[in-house]
Protein backbone atom coordinates (compact mmCIF):
# COMPACT_ATOMS: atom_id res chain seq x y z
CA UNK A 1 0.00 0.00 0.00
CA UNK A 2 1.38 3.40 -0.99
CA UNK A 3 2.22 5.93 1.71
CA UNK A 4 -0.10 8.90 1.54
CA UNK A 5 1.78 12.06 2.35
CA UNK A 6 0.86 15.70 1.71
CA UNK A 7 2.11 16.81 -1.67
CA UNK A 8 5.21 18.90 -2.14
CA UNK A 9 4.45 22.58 -2.62
CA UNK A 10 7.97 24.05 -2.64
CA UNK A 11 11.63 23.07 -2.52
CA UNK A 12 13.94 25.78 -1.28
CA UNK A 13 17.62 25.64 -2.21
CA UNK A 14 20.23 27.32 -0.03
CA UNK A 15 24.01 27.49 -0.32
CA UNK A 16 25.77 28.16 2.97
CA UNK A 17 29.37 28.71 3.90
CA UNK A 18 30.12 27.25 7.32
CA UNK A 19 33.69 28.14 8.36
CA UNK A 20 36.15 25.53 9.58
CA UNK A 21 37.25 25.39 13.19
CA UNK A 22 40.41 27.32 13.98
CA UNK A 23 42.86 24.48 14.67
CA UNK A 24 42.32 22.65 11.40
CA UNK A 25 41.32 25.56 9.14
CA UNK A 26 44.76 26.36 7.65
CA UNK A 27 45.40 22.73 6.71
CA UNK A 28 41.89 22.12 5.43
CA UNK A 29 42.37 25.17 3.21
CA UNK A 30 45.15 23.43 1.30
CA UNK A 31 42.98 20.71 -0.22
CA UNK A 32 39.39 20.65 1.09
CA UNK A 33 38.73 24.37 1.39
CA UNK A 34 35.58 24.00 -0.71
CA UNK A 35 34.01 21.73 1.92
CA UNK A 36 32.92 24.92 3.66
CA UNK A 37 30.21 25.28 0.98
CA UNK A 38 27.13 23.15 1.60
CA UNK A 39 23.90 22.74 -0.34
CA UNK A 40 20.79 22.69 1.86
CA UNK A 41 17.37 21.58 0.58
CA UNK A 42 14.17 22.45 2.41
CA UNK A 43 11.03 20.62 1.28
CA UNK A 44 7.61 22.11 2.11
CA UNK A 45 4.27 20.34 1.71
CA UNK A 46 0.55 21.11 1.86
CA UNK A 47 0.75 20.47 5.60
CA UNK A 48 2.93 23.13 7.30
CA UNK A 49 3.89 20.58 9.98
CA UNK A 50 5.28 18.19 7.36
CA UNK A 51 8.59 19.30 5.88
CA UNK A 52 12.14 18.07 5.54
CA UNK A 53 15.77 19.13 5.31
CA UNK A 54 18.81 17.62 3.63
CA UNK A 55 22.35 18.69 2.87
CA UNK A 56 25.46 17.84 0.90
CA UNK A 57 28.92 19.31 0.54
CA UNK A 58 28.87 20.77 -2.96
CA UNK A 59 32.34 19.55 -3.94
CA UNK A 60 32.08 16.12 -2.28
CA UNK A 61 28.79 14.57 -3.29
CA UNK A 62 28.42 12.73 -6.58
CA UNK A 63 25.25 14.55 -7.61
CA UNK A 64 24.01 17.97 -6.62
CA UNK A 65 20.32 18.79 -6.84
CA UNK A 66 19.32 20.06 -10.25
CA UNK A 67 16.61 22.60 -10.95
CA UNK A 68 14.96 19.95 -13.12
CA UNK A 69 14.76 17.59 -10.12
CA UNK A 70 13.16 20.23 -7.92
CA UNK A 71 10.65 21.29 -10.59
CA UNK A 72 9.45 17.77 -11.34
CA UNK A 73 8.80 17.02 -7.67
CA UNK A 74 6.47 19.98 -7.11
CA UNK A 75 2.94 18.63 -6.64
CA UNK A 76 4.24 15.10 -6.09
CA UNK A 77 3.84 12.73 -3.15
CA UNK A 78 7.31 12.76 -1.50
CA UNK A 79 7.00 9.06 -0.68
CA UNK A 80 6.95 8.24 -4.38
CA UNK A 81 10.50 9.57 -4.80
CA UNK A 82 12.26 8.30 -1.68
CA UNK A 83 14.39 5.80 -3.58
CA UNK A 84 15.26 7.93 -6.59
CA UNK A 85 19.02 8.65 -6.37
CA UNK A 86 18.87 10.95 -9.39
CA UNK A 87 17.43 13.75 -7.25
CA UNK A 88 20.77 14.04 -5.42
CA UNK A 89 21.65 13.00 -1.89
CA UNK A 90 20.62 16.33 -0.30
CA UNK A 91 17.09 16.21 -1.71
CA UNK A 92 16.76 12.48 -1.05
CA UNK A 93 17.73 13.14 2.56
CA UNK A 94 15.08 15.86 2.77
CA UNK A 95 12.45 13.49 1.35
CA UNK A 96 13.20 10.86 4.01
CA UNK A 97 12.98 13.59 6.64
CA UNK A 98 9.64 14.75 5.21
CA UNK A 99 8.00 11.32 5.00
CA UNK A 100 9.30 10.36 8.44
CA UNK A 101 7.72 13.50 9.89
CA UNK A 102 4.49 12.75 8.04
CA UNK A 103 4.26 9.29 9.60
CA UNK A 104 5.78 10.39 12.93
CA UNK A 105 8.51 7.74 12.68
CA UNK A 106 12.31 7.88 12.35
CA UNK A 107 13.61 7.74 8.78
CA UNK A 108 15.14 4.33 9.58
CA UNK A 109 11.64 2.82 9.79
CA UNK A 110 11.25 3.55 6.07
CA UNK A 111 14.14 1.25 5.14
CA UNK A 112 12.13 -1.91 5.89
CA UNK A 113 15.01 -3.45 7.85
CA UNK A 114 15.18 -4.32 11.56
CA UNK A 115 16.95 -1.88 13.84
CA UNK A 116 20.21 -3.30 15.23
CA UNK A 117 21.55 -0.33 17.21
CA UNK A 118 20.48 2.98 18.71
CA UNK A 119 23.96 4.48 18.64
CA UNK A 120 27.01 4.15 16.40
CA UNK A 121 30.72 4.71 16.98
CA UNK A 122 31.83 7.96 15.36
CA UNK A 123 35.29 9.07 14.25
CA UNK A 124 36.72 12.57 14.39
CA UNK A 125 38.15 13.47 10.97
CA UNK A 126 41.42 15.28 10.28
CA UNK A 127 43.12 16.11 7.04
CA UNK A 128 46.89 16.11 6.43
CA UNK A 129 48.59 18.17 9.14
CA UNK A 130 51.79 18.36 11.21
CA UNK A 131 52.06 16.02 14.21
CA UNK A 132 51.61 18.77 16.80
CA UNK A 133 48.50 20.11 15.05
CA UNK A 134 47.08 16.60 14.70
CA UNK A 135 47.72 15.99 18.40
CA UNK A 136 45.81 19.17 19.26
CA UNK A 137 42.94 17.93 17.09
CA UNK A 138 43.03 14.59 18.92
CA UNK A 139 42.92 16.33 22.30
CA UNK A 140 39.83 18.26 21.14
CA UNK A 141 38.29 14.98 20.00
CA UNK A 142 38.75 13.38 23.40
CA UNK A 143 37.38 16.46 25.17
CA UNK A 144 34.24 16.32 23.02
CA UNK A 145 33.55 12.63 23.61
CA UNK A 146 35.18 10.97 20.59
CA UNK A 147 37.14 7.76 21.02
CA UNK A 148 38.07 7.24 17.35
CA UNK A 149 39.96 9.47 14.95
CA UNK A 150 40.46 9.07 11.21
CA UNK A 151 43.28 11.06 9.65
CA UNK A 152 45.08 11.29 6.33
CA UNK A 153 48.62 9.91 6.20
CA UNK A 154 50.91 11.38 3.56
CA UNK A 155 54.61 11.03 2.64
CA UNK A 156 55.19 14.69 3.45
CA UNK A 157 54.46 14.02 7.14
CA UNK A 158 56.08 11.38 9.32
CA UNK A 159 53.08 9.20 10.17
CA UNK A 160 54.96 7.41 12.98
CA UNK A 161 55.63 10.75 14.62
CA UNK A 162 51.98 11.74 14.10
CA UNK A 163 50.83 8.57 15.87
CA UNK A 164 53.41 9.05 18.63
CA UNK A 165 52.29 12.61 19.41
CA UNK A 166 48.58 11.69 19.30
CA UNK A 167 49.29 8.79 21.65
CA UNK A 168 50.79 11.24 24.15
CA UNK A 169 47.51 13.18 24.52
CA UNK A 170 44.87 10.44 24.25
CA UNK A 171 43.75 7.51 26.42
CA UNK A 172 44.88 3.98 25.55
CA UNK A 173 41.43 3.04 24.26
CA UNK A 174 41.51 5.88 21.69
CA UNK A 175 41.50 4.45 18.13
CA UNK A 176 43.40 5.89 15.16
CA UNK A 177 42.19 4.89 11.70
CA UNK A 178 44.87 5.83 9.16
CA UNK A 179 43.88 6.62 5.58
CA UNK A 180 46.75 6.41 3.07
CA UNK A 181 44.61 6.91 -0.05
CA UNK A 182 46.90 4.36 -1.77
CA UNK A 183 49.95 6.62 -1.38
CA UNK A 184 52.24 3.71 -0.42
CA UNK A 185 51.61 2.14 -3.86
CA UNK A 186 52.95 -1.40 -3.27
CA UNK A 187 53.33 -4.05 -0.58
CA UNK A 188 57.13 -3.82 -0.39
CA UNK A 189 56.93 -0.13 0.44
CA UNK A 190 53.97 -0.47 2.78
CA UNK A 191 54.95 -3.48 4.88
CA UNK A 192 57.87 -2.03 6.90
CA UNK A 193 55.90 1.10 7.75
CA UNK A 194 52.69 -0.73 8.68
CA UNK A 195 54.67 -3.24 10.74
CA UNK A 196 56.12 -0.35 12.75
CA UNK A 197 52.70 1.25 13.15
CA UNK A 198 51.36 -2.10 14.40
CA UNK A 199 53.39 -1.56 17.58
CA UNK A 200 51.25 1.43 18.64
CA UNK A 201 48.19 0.32 20.66
CA UNK A 202 46.06 3.22 19.41
CA UNK A 203 46.33 2.26 15.73
CA UNK A 204 42.96 0.79 14.74
CA UNK A 205 43.05 0.07 11.02
CA UNK A 206 44.68 0.94 7.71
CA UNK A 207 42.58 2.33 4.88
CA UNK A 208 43.76 1.87 1.29
CA UNK A 209 47.52 1.66 1.92
CA UNK A 210 48.48 0.46 -1.60
CA UNK A 211 47.16 0.78 -5.14
CA UNK A 212 43.64 -0.38 -5.88
CA UNK A 213 43.33 -3.57 -7.90
CA UNK A 214 46.30 -5.37 -6.33
CA UNK A 215 44.00 -7.94 -4.75
CA UNK A 216 46.57 -10.69 -4.22
CA UNK A 217 49.09 -8.19 -2.88
CA UNK A 218 46.47 -6.91 -0.46
CA UNK A 219 45.73 -10.47 0.67
CA UNK A 220 49.42 -11.07 1.43
CA UNK A 221 49.76 -7.70 3.18
CA UNK A 222 46.65 -8.42 5.23
CA UNK A 223 48.21 -11.66 6.45
CA UNK A 224 51.41 -9.87 7.48
CA UNK A 225 50.08 -6.91 9.46
CA UNK A 226 48.13 -6.97 12.71
CA UNK A 227 45.44 -4.38 12.04
CA UNK A 228 42.39 -4.60 9.75
CA UNK A 229 42.73 -3.30 6.19
CA UNK A 230 39.85 -1.44 4.56
CA UNK A 231 39.10 -0.20 1.05
CA UNK A 232 36.32 1.83 -0.52
CA UNK A 233 33.37 -0.31 -1.57
CA UNK A 234 32.70 -0.43 -5.27
CA UNK A 235 32.01 -3.23 -7.67
CA UNK A 236 35.65 -4.09 -8.33
CA UNK A 237 37.19 -4.08 -4.85
CA UNK A 238 34.22 -5.79 -3.25
CA UNK A 239 33.75 -8.59 -5.76
CA UNK A 240 37.43 -9.38 -6.31
CA UNK A 241 38.45 -8.51 -2.77
CA UNK A 242 36.07 -11.05 -1.26
CA UNK A 243 37.34 -13.77 -3.58
CA UNK A 244 41.00 -12.99 -2.87
CA UNK A 245 40.61 -12.29 0.85
CA UNK A 246 42.06 -8.83 0.30
CA UNK A 247 40.26 -6.75 2.93
CA UNK A 248 38.71 -6.91 6.37
CA UNK A 249 36.10 -4.27 5.58
CA UNK A 250 34.92 -1.39 3.44
CA UNK A 251 34.03 2.27 3.36
CA UNK A 252 30.33 2.61 2.49
CA UNK A 253 29.52 5.78 0.57
CA UNK A 254 26.31 7.07 -1.05
CA UNK A 255 28.44 8.05 -4.06
CA UNK A 256 29.02 4.38 -4.92
CA UNK A 257 27.13 1.88 -7.15
CA UNK A 258 24.16 3.99 -8.09
CA UNK A 259 24.38 6.76 -5.49
CA UNK A 260 22.04 7.61 -2.66
CA UNK A 261 20.58 5.93 0.40
CA UNK A 262 19.70 2.76 -1.50
CA UNK A 263 23.35 2.37 -2.44
CA UNK A 264 24.42 2.66 1.21
CA UNK A 265 21.96 -0.03 2.24
CA UNK A 266 23.05 -2.32 -0.59
CA UNK A 267 26.72 -1.98 0.34
CA UNK A 268 26.08 -2.70 4.00
CA UNK A 269 23.85 -5.70 3.29
CA UNK A 270 26.37 -7.23 0.85
CA UNK A 271 29.23 -6.71 3.28
CA UNK A 272 27.34 -8.42 6.08
CA UNK A 273 26.45 -11.39 3.87
CA UNK A 274 30.17 -11.99 3.26
CA UNK A 275 31.23 -11.45 6.87
CA UNK A 276 32.80 -8.04 6.27
CA UNK A 277 32.66 -4.92 8.42
CA UNK A 278 32.74 -1.27 7.43
CA UNK A 279 31.70 2.29 8.10
CA UNK A 280 29.55 4.90 6.40
CA UNK A 281 31.34 7.98 5.10
CA UNK A 282 29.56 11.12 3.92
CA UNK A 283 30.83 14.59 4.75
CA UNK A 284 28.51 17.17 6.30
CA UNK A 285 27.27 18.80 9.47
CA UNK A 286 24.93 17.33 12.08
CA UNK A 287 22.20 17.10 9.40
CA UNK A 288 24.21 14.56 7.44
CA UNK A 289 25.32 12.90 10.68
CA UNK A 290 21.68 12.35 11.63
CA UNK A 291 21.00 10.67 8.28
CA UNK A 292 24.08 8.46 8.64
CA UNK A 293 22.89 7.40 12.09
CA UNK A 294 19.51 6.44 10.65
CA UNK A 295 21.14 4.23 8.00
CA UNK A 296 23.75 2.79 10.37
CA UNK A 297 21.01 1.77 12.80
CA UNK A 298 19.80 -0.95 10.40
CA UNK A 299 23.15 -2.19 9.04
CA UNK A 300 24.96 -4.76 11.22
CA UNK A 301 28.10 -4.41 9.06
CA UNK A 302 28.39 -0.68 9.87
CA UNK A 303 30.14 -1.47 13.15
CA UNK A 304 33.32 0.56 12.64
CA UNK A 305 33.42 4.31 13.50
CA UNK A 306 31.59 6.29 10.82
CA UNK A 307 32.91 9.53 9.34
CA UNK A 308 31.00 12.72 8.54
CA UNK A 309 33.56 15.38 9.41
CA UNK A 310 30.94 17.08 11.59
CA UNK A 311 33.83 18.15 13.82
CA UNK A 312 35.27 20.35 11.05
CA UNK A 313 32.65 23.07 11.29
CA UNK A 314 32.14 26.00 13.64
CA UNK A 315 28.37 25.35 13.58
CA UNK A 316 26.46 22.07 13.27
CA UNK A 317 23.31 23.78 11.82
CA UNK A 318 20.89 22.13 14.27
CA UNK A 319 19.22 23.48 17.39
CA UNK A 320 20.24 20.55 19.62
CA UNK A 321 23.63 18.92 19.14
CA UNK A 322 23.87 15.21 18.45
CA UNK A 323 24.81 13.58 21.74
CA UNK A 324 27.99 11.56 22.10
CA UNK A 325 28.29 8.93 24.80
CA UNK A 326 31.10 6.42 25.25
CA UNK A 327 32.52 7.28 21.83
CA UNK A 328 29.16 6.64 20.14
CA UNK A 329 26.81 9.14 18.55
CA UNK A 330 23.26 8.54 19.76
CA UNK A 331 20.48 8.10 17.24
CA UNK A 332 18.34 11.26 17.52
CA UNK A 333 14.97 10.72 19.16
CA UNK A 334 12.42 12.18 16.80
CA UNK A 335 10.64 11.70 13.46
CA UNK A 336 12.44 11.90 10.13
CA UNK A 337 16.12 12.60 10.62
CA UNK A 338 15.38 13.36 14.25
CA UNK A 339 17.04 16.78 14.32
CA UNK A 340 15.72 20.33 14.00
CA UNK A 341 17.57 22.58 11.58
CA UNK A 342 18.62 25.93 13.01
CA UNK A 343 17.04 28.27 10.49
CA UNK A 344 18.76 31.30 12.01
CA UNK A 345 22.12 29.64 11.39
CA UNK A 346 21.14 28.83 7.82
CA UNK A 347 20.41 32.50 7.18
CA UNK A 348 23.55 33.61 8.99
CA UNK A 349 25.81 31.46 6.81
CA UNK A 350 23.87 31.76 3.57
CA UNK A 351 25.72 32.96 0.43
CA UNK A 352 24.71 33.46 -3.18
CA UNK A 353 24.30 30.29 -5.23
CA UNK A 354 27.20 31.33 -7.48
CA UNK A 355 29.53 32.13 -4.57
CA UNK A 356 33.10 31.02 -5.30
CA UNK A 357 35.41 30.20 -2.42
CA UNK A 358 39.00 30.73 -3.50
CA UNK A 359 41.74 28.50 -2.15
CA UNK A 360 44.37 30.70 -0.50
CA UNK A 361 47.76 30.61 -2.19
CA UNK A 362 50.68 29.09 -0.30
CA UNK A 363 54.29 28.13 -0.87
CA UNK A 364 54.73 24.60 0.45
CA UNK A 365 58.09 23.38 1.66
CA UNK A 366 58.75 19.68 2.23
CA UNK A 367 61.75 19.01 4.48
CA UNK A 368 63.42 15.59 4.38
CA UNK A 369 66.28 14.08 6.40
CA UNK A 370 69.72 15.08 5.11
CA UNK A 371 68.83 18.77 4.86
CA UNK A 372 66.81 18.22 1.68
CA UNK A 373 64.01 20.67 0.98
CA UNK A 374 61.66 20.97 -1.98
CA UNK A 375 59.15 23.77 -2.67
CA UNK A 376 55.75 23.59 -4.35
CA UNK A 377 53.05 26.03 -5.42
CA UNK A 378 50.13 23.67 -4.69
CA UNK A 379 49.09 20.40 -3.13
CA UNK A 380 48.39 19.05 -6.62
CA UNK A 381 52.07 19.47 -7.53
CA UNK A 382 53.14 17.74 -4.33
CA UNK A 383 50.71 14.87 -4.89
CA UNK A 384 52.09 14.32 -8.41
CA UNK A 385 55.68 14.45 -7.15
CA UNK A 386 54.92 11.61 -4.75
CA UNK A 387 52.62 9.34 -6.72
CA UNK A 388 53.46 10.02 -10.36
CA UNK A 389 57.11 11.02 -10.40
CA UNK A 390 58.57 9.42 -7.28
CA UNK A 391 60.55 12.45 -6.13
CA UNK A 392 59.53 12.16 -2.45
CA UNK A 393 60.14 9.00 -0.35
CA UNK A 394 56.75 7.38 0.08
CA UNK A 395 57.17 6.28 3.69
CA UNK A 396 57.81 9.84 4.81
CA UNK A 397 60.12 9.08 7.78
CA UNK A 398 61.38 12.39 9.14
CA UNK A 399 59.41 14.36 6.58
CA UNK A 400 57.60 17.59 7.33
CA UNK A 401 55.50 20.06 5.35
CA UNK A 402 55.37 23.77 6.18
CA UNK A 403 53.26 26.42 4.49
CA UNK A 404 54.01 30.07 3.81
CA UNK A 405 50.71 31.78 3.14
CA UNK A 406 50.27 34.62 0.66
CA UNK A 407 51.24 37.80 2.51
CA UNK A 408 50.51 40.10 -0.42
CA UNK A 409 54.18 40.85 -1.03
CA UNK A 410 55.87 41.07 -4.43
CA UNK A 411 58.41 38.53 -3.22
CA UNK A 412 55.70 35.93 -2.49
CA UNK A 413 53.92 36.56 -5.80
CA UNK A 414 57.14 36.26 -7.83
CA UNK A 415 58.34 33.10 -6.11
CA UNK A 416 54.90 31.47 -6.25
CA UNK A 417 54.70 32.19 -10.00
CA UNK A 418 58.08 30.51 -10.50
CA UNK A 419 57.01 27.44 -8.55
CA UNK A 420 53.81 27.13 -10.55
CA UNK A 421 55.98 26.25 -13.55
CA UNK A 422 57.85 23.53 -11.64
CA UNK A 423 58.76 22.55 -8.05
CA UNK A 424 62.30 23.40 -6.94
CA UNK A 425 64.89 21.83 -4.68
CA UNK A 426 66.45 24.31 -2.25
Amino acid sequence: MAIRAPRITAIHHHVVRVPFRENSAPWNALLVNSWQLLELLHVETEDPEVFGWGEAVLSYTAATVSQQATRRLIGENPAEHLWDPSVGIALQMALFDTVGRCLDVPAARLFNLPQVRTSSPIAWWSTKMPPEVLATDAAHAVAEGYLAHKFKARPWFDVVEQVRQVSDVTPEHFQLDIDFNRMLLDRGTALPLLTELDTFPRVGLYEAPIAQGLYQEYAVLRAQVHRPIAEHFDQGPFRHGVLAGSYDGYVFSPNTIGNGVGSLLKQGILAEEFGQSGWIQQIGTAITTAMVLQVSSVLPAARWPFVTGMNLYTDDLVTTAIELRGGDALLPDGPGLGVTVDRDAVERFRVNDDFVLATPAAILTVSLPGDRRREYASMAQLWDDCRRYGNIPLTGRGARLDARWDDGSDDFASHHATLRKAPQWL
